[in-house]
């Protein structure tokens, strides 16, 4: 197995690369080798799956923004529709709509004897 390996590293196609340094990586000159110019089709598949990542990320980003706003926004709702029921709530009460009546002079008394079932027989 080993023998297989040292074999492979010790081939031809790798063989250019033992005497590259990184002064060839950042000019450029490693991009001119044949092994790889043969493997353009993978730089162009790493390439492409670098763009769809940053795509993506962007997209999410964007929607989880988006979420965001949204949330405050029901939470804005939510705090409005409680303040509106609380409101009804206490108009409804005996003595709001006593105070009501007294304000708009309307000749309506309470009633004195408490209310009674019929019975259906």
């Amino acid at each position: 197995m080993f023998d297989k390996l040292k074999k492979r590293v010790n081939a031809k196609e790798f063989s250019e690369f033992t005497g590259s340094s990184i002064r060839d990586v950042f000019a450029g000159n490693i991009l001119t080798r044949k092994t790889l110019i043969r493997q353009w089709k993978l730089l162009a598949l790493i390439c492409l799956l670098t763009f769809c990542y940053i795509g993506n990320r962007y997209s999410c980003e964007r929607r989880i923004a988006e979420i965001g706003k949204l949330q405050r926004v029901l939470q804005d709702v939510k705090f409005d529709a409680l303040s509106r029921s609380f409101e009804l709530m206490s108009l409804g009460k005996q003595s709001e709509i006593e105070k009501s009546i007294n304000n708009k002079d309307i000749n309506l008394t309470e009633s004195v004897t408490p209310p009674y079932r019929i019975a259906l027989e």
